[in-house]
């Protein structure tokens, strides 16, 4: 049993660490027992909510639009998840491809959090390799970009500044450049969204 639990840690470190995409650190661990108690002391501060909904006053077409709003707010949230930090889905999917009970309570809590920081404790990571606080920009900016290299960018390009500072755009490392992506180009989902019928009129009468 002993044996079987070590291979399952030493398995949870490897994809967490292949997830990250980070080498470790001189002197570090992947996982302690108490980094793993103090995620599930983290995680007992949530409360889990039903959240139950009497839909049957609605009319089909009404019940129709409810279903392609969930539709959208499902891929509005896959959207959500790149742009939480750089690594979130690389840890999501670690943590999802492990069967061991460390490896659920730290997925337990990366759900909560949307990645790997923890948004209540001032942006602490807290699973896999990275930056000890979640980077200013999370998944819109260069992961290593500070604001004083933006601001200088934008003043030696004042042709680029509009497209940088759009709030529709993400802002990429193109070589030793920085450009402007639209959401529509960096977010596929954006597309699926758009064809969506999220209004009464567009649903077809049954």
């Amino acid at each position: 049993m002993k044996k079987l639990q070590y291979l399952a840690v030493t398995a949870f470190s490897i994809l967490l660490l292949a997830g990250c995409g980070q080498k470790k650190q001189e002197g570090t661990e992947m996982v302690s027992a108490k980094d793993q108690q103090k995620v599930t002391e983290r995680a007992a501060m949530y409360a889990d909510v039903a959240i139950d909904v009497d839909l049957s006053m609605l009319t089909n077409r009404e019940r129709q639009l409810i279903s392609k709003l969930i539709e959208a707010g499902t891929l509005v949230d896959e959207i959500f998840w790149q742009q939480s930090s750089h690594d979130a889905i690389a840890v999501r999917d670690s943590l999802m491809a492990v069967d061991a009970a460390s490896a659920k309570e730290f997925l337990k809590y990366v759900m909560i959090n949307y990645g790997p920081y923890d948004r209540i404790f001032e942006g602490e990571r807290f699973v896999g390799f990275g930056a000890a606080r979640k980077p200013a920009g999370a998944g819109l900016y260069p992961e290593d970009m500070t604001k004083e290299e933006f601001e200088e960018w934008v003043s030696a390009h004042p042709e680029q500044k509009a497209a940088l500072e759009n709030q529709y755009t993400v802002v990429v490392r193109d070589g030793d450049q920085l450009r402007a992506v639209p959401y529509h180009q960096q977010y596929p989902q954006t597309a699926k969204i758009a064809k969506l019928p999220t209004k009464r009129r567009s649903l077809p009468i049954i």
